[in-house]
């Protein structure tokens, strides 16, 4: 999560909770990361919030599809190594591998392949690899008061580099 929120930090674009350190704990071996405290507040504009998430997803990567190292997403292990074309990343590291992690959700092994089949010709259209957030659903986005005024800011993400339209139906 340290290093998702510490990427999307680094565009400069959208508030995010400012990551400050991540570790292990001797004695334990628990994990633990550190961020900023934000205000959190109601209201805001949700314009607002669409228009810094898009400044965000102008930033991409020249690796392509993926992101240096795998996370999560909630507590579902979620992996990222470099794909050059979206529809190869998307079909290995999301679709196929939840299919894995489900057996194959009960379906027929003729269902599974025309699900693949069909799922990556309706991601052929070779978008850019942006910055995304990955798990930007209600609960991980809100505003926050900063200098009397609230912002937006989005926090536990899933992050990678993947089609800026996997943000936008999550959403």
């Amino acid at each position: 999560e340290y290093e998702g929120v510490k990427a999307m930090s680094d565009t400069n674009t959208i508030q995010v909770p400012t990551p400050i350190a991540f570790g292990q704990f001797e004695k334990t071996g628990q994990g633990f990361a550190l961020f900023e405290y934000l205000d959190f507040c109601g209201g805001g504009s949700q314009y607002e919030l669409g228009v810094q998430l898009a400044k965000m997803h102008r930033f991409t990567s020249n690796k392509g599809f993926g992101f240096h190292i795998d996370n999560t997403i909630g507590a579902t292990p979620q992996p990222n190594s470099w794909k050059s074309n979206w529809a190869d990343f998307w079909d290995e590291h999301r679709l196929g591998h939840m299919l894995k992690l489900t057996g194959d959700a009960g379906l027929t092994k003729d269902k599974v392949e025309k699900l693949r089949q069909k799922t990556r010709e309706l991601l052929s259209h070779n978008p850019l690899p942006s910055i995304i957030h990955g798990d930007l659903w209600g609960g991980n986005k809100g505003f926050c008061k900063k200098e009397g005024k609230a912002i937006p800011v989005i926090f536990d993400p899933a992050t990678y580099y993947g089609d800026r339209e996997a943000d936008v139906a999550m959403t």
